[in-house]
């Protein structure tokens, strides 16, 4: 039979209840069809030829008019798709000829059919790949890529210096770094031309204020510049969000004890906000919020809300701050008898 259309496609949209599929174009062998399906989502969940037996329960075919049926070993999903594709990739001849008897135009007219399927399949290829426009030259251009792409990792692909072939370029990383060393360039830049600025209306007695103003901007550039190059050393010092720095060691009751560990240094941290919770047995009995702060060369702490009503010094902890190690010392109230174990949150400000 004669092949007239480009056909190489068919799809179907599943309801849950069916398991059998039709396809149009010829085939030869099961293999020659590659089979895509897709959940709800449009993920895709199969990407398989039709020799899958995980997939596939069966294919049939008709290799003399063309057409053929896919059973799946189970339903396709309620709002699944399955795509069949033609996909003839081996571009052989298995038809013989070892006579003249054989020279038949059935057999003819089938060699050809096979030969065109896989055409047809390459042609679908190609409308899909990566090509140079029609009126480049293409002896002039190598479309191969660079050798050893697996050792390039993360870099962009990019036409090379002399514009006939292809070259690895920078990574994403790199490039990354290039545009925030450009930013601080630009901050550093701006900050010289407003202290340049600054120093030449200096010079003039009459423009004091004017130079004043100048000297502000140049001070203002130069800590923008200083920030965005500290921007970095800044993310490590400063510890975003909550940080659970416990629990501690029980305590026993009528006993002061120094929570180790929790050591402010004032020259990272200007201020710590603190959630305690206090638990004896399998009971938290007291939960309290308290803030440290770094003011006139010495931590202070203030107390904030208790959120049980036994948290205080009756009945709870009492948290108190040493003023030149910033250490907390907790006080733990008398309840018969049962140990405290103190766990703690903290958020941290930067100095």
């Amino acid at each position: 039979m004669s092949i007239q259309g480009f056909d190489y496609k068919d799809q179907f949209l599943g309801t849950g209840d069916t398991s059998v599929y039709t396809f149009d174009f010829k085939i030869y062998d099961p293999s020659h069809l590659h089979i895509y399906v897709q959940d709800s989502l449009g993920n895709i969940i199969n990407d398989t030829d039709g020799n899958d037996p995980t997939l596939i329960a069966g294919v049939t075919f008709d290799s003399i008019n063309g057409g053929g049926t896919i059973t799946l070993a189970n339903n396709l999903g309620n709002q699944f798709t399955m795509t069949i594709l033609l996909a003839n990739d081996y571009p052989d001849q298995p038809t013989d000829f070892p006579d003249k008897n054989s020279f038949t135009l059935d057999v003819i007219d089938g060699a050809l059919d096979f030969i065109t399927s896989w055409g047809q399949r390459a042609a679908y290829l190609a409308q899909r790949a990566l090509r140079l426009h029609d009126l480049d030259d293409v002896d002039g251009f190598d479309m191969r890529l660079p050798f050893n792409a697996a050792a390039n990792a993360d870099c962009f692909l990019q036409i090379n210096d002399a514009g006939n072939g292809f070259a690895f370029g920078p990574t994403s990383a790199s490039l990354l770094n290039s545009v925030n060393a450009a930013a601080s360039a630009a901050a550093a830049s701006e900050a010289t031309a407003a202290a340049a600025a600054a120093d030449a209306l200096a010079q003039d007695a009459s423009a004091t204020a004017s130079a004043s103003a100048a000297a502000g901007s140049a001070v203002s550039a130069s800590a923008n510049a200083a920030a965005a190059a500290a921007s970095a050393a800044l993310a490590a010092t400063f510890a975003s969000g909550i940080v659970h720095t416990g629990p501690f060691a029980a305590i026993a009751p009528n006993t002061n004890a120094n929570l180790a560990g929790e050591t402010i240094d004032h020259t990272k941290f200007t201020m710590i906000e603190y959630t305690a919770r206090i638990q004896r047995g399998t009971t938290v009995y007291a939960k309290q919020q308290f803030t440290l702060f770094y003011r006139n060369s010495a931590w202070e702490l203030a107390l904030g809300l208790d959120l049980f009503a036994d948290a205080g010094s009756d009945h709870g902890v009492t948290f108190t701050a040493d003023s030149v190690t910033a250490q907390i010392n907790v006080a733990v109230a008398n309840d018969g008898g049962s140990n405290a174990i103190i766990d703690l949150d903290k958020i941290q400000w930067p100095a």
